[in-house]
């Protein structure tokens, strides 16, 4: 049975063998894993995001407040923009985020909110890729918006209703 799991290893999983030592007549290979590099994380955008989980989704959750977080990364491709202008953009029916106009926007953000923020700039991405607004359970279902963004919904996390940008390719 252990040695078919090591030529299990040995075939399906790229790793580069150095050398092999016997122990009890059992081969056991030494490995080397793959290099891994750390995606940097600019601590201005770290700080704008987490401020914005903290307006807009303060206690849902690092789930929820993750695809928040998304929701910005998102922006920052669709519109060639920095994390500050994907938050503060504005459009003919309104703004990107109306929570980073408000006080909780520059409150301290909590640990949590820092922890997602980053989670999302390392590159993790908890929702699937194109998910770029959220309609609140408090938002009037009978607005021009609501009804045309409902249709692209993906699912409910905590508070919010996650959707997918209409114009997601």
């Amino acid at each position: 049975m252990y040695a078919r799991f090591i030529v299990f290893l040995l075939i399906f999983i790229p790793l580069t063998i150095q050398s092999a030592h016997t122990y009890e007549h059992i081969l056991i290979p030494t490995i080397t894993l793959p290099e891994i590099t750390v995606k940097p994380v600019n601590q201005n955008d770290k700080e704008l995001i987490a401020r914005l989980i903290r307006s807009e989704d303060c206690n849902q959750g690092l789930l929820s407040n993750m695809i928040i977080a998304q929701t910005v990364i998102h922006k920052t491709k669709k519109y060639n923009t920095d994390v500050y202008g994907a938050i503060f953009k504005t459009y003919s029916r309104g703004k990107a985020y109306y929570g980073a106009y408000t006080d909780n926007f520059n409150k301290k953000p909590l640990e949590v909110h820092y922890r997602a923020a980053e989670m999302v700039l390392r590159g993790y991405r908890p929702a699937p890729e194109g998910i770029a607004y959220f309609i609140g359970a408090n938002d009037n279902p009978n607005t021009k918006w609501y009804k045309y963004i409902e249709k692209y919904a993906w699912k409910q996390v905590g508070y919010h209703v996650y959707c997918f940008d209409p114009k997601y390719k």
